[in-house]
């Protein structure tokens, strides 16, 4: 699996006000500051949101980067005006895309690079490039206790 999410987060982001004014993402997306979003973790320390923009389940499809970079680049197009406008917030923000490869997929771990130009186009924009790979396959145990 290959996934891609675009988030924006700071302990003082009005998200809100700015999901209301650009409406990039659903209610869902949208976490605040305080909340309580897993049982055993303390409350959440920053507002923001995650934003799903790609999502490809086959393991054997080699050309899922490349989809996922034209994904993410029609994005940065798209959204430029929102992205610009959250760039110029007085808060401290944390403007990221994450890139996550999941189990059974290693041939698109092993090929995971960026062109140079996707990445001055990041850079240009103050916009963090996150990579995750967990490469264990389901039936491998992963450390944690049954």
């Amino acid at each position: 699996m290959l996934s891609v999410t675009f988030s924006a987060r700071g302990r003082e982001f009005d998200v809100d006000a700015f999901v209301a004014e650009f409406e990039i993402c659903d209610k869902e997306d949208v976490f605040h500051r305080g909340d309580k979003r897993f049982r055993r973790r303390p409350p959440l320390r920053e507002s923001g949101f995650r934003l799903a923009l790609f999502g490809e389940d086959d393991p054997k499809r080699r050309d899922a980067l490349t989809e996922a970079l034209r994904t993410v680049t029609a994005f940065l197009e798209e959204e430029q005006t929102a992205i610009d406008r959250l760039r110029a917030l007085q808060v401290t923000l944390e403007i990221s895309f994450m890139f996550g490869v999941g189990p059974g997929c290693d041939c698109v771990a092993r090929y995971l690079t960026f062109p140079d130009r996707f990445l001055q186009i990041l850079g240009e924009r103050g916009i963090t490039l996150e990579t995750m790979c967990c490469l264990c396959s389901e039936s491998e145990p992963t450390g944690g206790s049954r």
